[in-house]
């Protein structure tokens, strides 16, 4: 197989997990509760996607389904657009959802709490360092 029908057998894979997630997402986990924010929904359906690809890739690699490098190739893409999602997107969009909803009255809490988070960042620098 040639790395273009490699790339479309994957892809095709992908959208069904996709789709998998999504409709898993409200069957199952959202029955009784109700999520109407779509990057919610679209941040769980894309990480249940990738994390199904990886085992898909595994099981490729099992049984020599795929090219190596084609396999590599999916392998490393998957695992950087699931390492972004991780640790940086679904992380940051949590924090803005909960600082969203604060409603700050006085505009020295700010202040206070940028200086405040800035001492514990400092103070955890300082602990590495001295281990």
């Amino acid at each position: 197989m040639s790395l273009l029908t490699d790339t479309i057998v994957v892809t095709i894979s992908q959208i069904a997990f996709f789709v998998g997630g999504w409709l898993f997402f409200f069957r199952q986990l959202c029955r009784n509760y109700d999520v109407r924010n779509r990057i919610v929904i679209l941040s769980f359906a894309l990480t249940f996607a990738l994390s199904c690809t990886m085992f898909e890739l595994i099981i490729f690699e099992i049984l020599a389904f795929l090219q190596p490098s084609s396999r590599y190739l999916h392998w490393r893409i998957g695992l950087y657009f699931m390492l972004f999602l991780l640790v940086f997107l679904i992380p940051f969009y949590i924090a803005y959802l909960v600082l969203n909803t604060i409603k700050i009255d006085d505009p020295r809490k700010i202040l206070k709490s940028i200086m405040e988070l800035l001492f514990r960042f400092y103070y955890n620098d300082i602990g590495i360092l001295i281990i």
